[in-house]
C-alpha cells in the first residue's frame, strides 16, 4: 500500500486527574507500510474536539496500528452518527488519540499531535484539506495553504469513501 517503511510511536504522556487515581497513559505504534494519507480536516467535530480551526490527521490501515500500553484506559465517545473518537478515560484528558469511522472499516484516523515529536518528520506533509463545507475559516486562508480542497471527504455524498483505502484520490471539488 505504501512506499514508507519503519515504525513510529505516539500516545498520551502520563498524567493525573488531581485525585488519588494513579497516572494513566496510552502508547501506540504504527507500521508506516500501512500509511494511506495525511490530511487537514476542517469538520465541525474535529474543531470541537481539538479547539482549533483545522486538525492534522494521519490515515493508516487498522493492521498497521497497535496499542502497546494503556488500552484499558481508552473510552469511546460517539461524536456523530458514523464516528467514534477514542480518548483516555480520565477527566483531565480529552485529547482524541484516534478516530474510528464506520464505512472506513479497514482504516484508523490518528490525530497527528499524539505522534511522538521525534517521529512526526517521518510522515509526509498533509496532501489535502477535507470538509471545507464545515469550515469557519475564509477561503483566502485555505487557498493560501496550496493544497487540494474538498467540500466533504471525497464528495458531497461520500459514496466513493471506501475507495480511499485503495489509493483512490479524486480531483478537488473546490478550487
Amino acid at each position: 500500500m505504501s512506499s514508507l517503511s519503519g515504525i513510529i510511536e505516539g500516545g498520551i504522556i502520563e498524567h493525573t486527574d488531581g485525585s488519588d487515581n494513579p497516572p494513566s497513559s496510552l502508547r501506540y505504534k504504527i507500521d508506516l507500510s500501512g500509511f494511506v494519507e495525511r490530511h487537514l480536516c476542517a469538520c465541525d467535530h474535529c474543531r470541537e474536539v481539538s479547539g482549533a480551526p483545522i486538525h492534522d490527521i494521519l490515515v493508516v490501515t487498522k493492521e498497521s496500528f497497535e496499542i502497546t500500553q494503556g488500552a484499558e484506559h481508552l473510552v469511546t465517545t460517539k461524536t456523530k452518527p458514523l464516528c467514534r473518537r477514542e480518548h483516555i478515560d480520565h477527566s483531565g484528558c480529552q485529547v482524541t488519540i484516534y478516530v474510528d469511522v464506520e464505512g472506513f472499516d479497514s482504516l484508523v484516523l490518528v490525530h497527528m499531535p499524539t505522534i511522538d515529536k521525534k517521529d512526526q518528520e517521518k510522515v509526509p506533509k498533509p496532501g489535502r484539506i477535507v470538509f471545507l463545507e464545515d469550515s469557519t475559516m475564509s477561503g483566502d486562508f485555505w487557498s493560501g495553504l496550496g493544497l487540494p480542497m474538498y467540500e466533504g471527504w471525497v464528495g458531497h455524498d461520500d459514496t466513493d469513501a471506501e475507495v480511499l483505502g485503495k489509493g483512490y484520490m479524486p480531483a478537488p471539488l473546490v478550487s
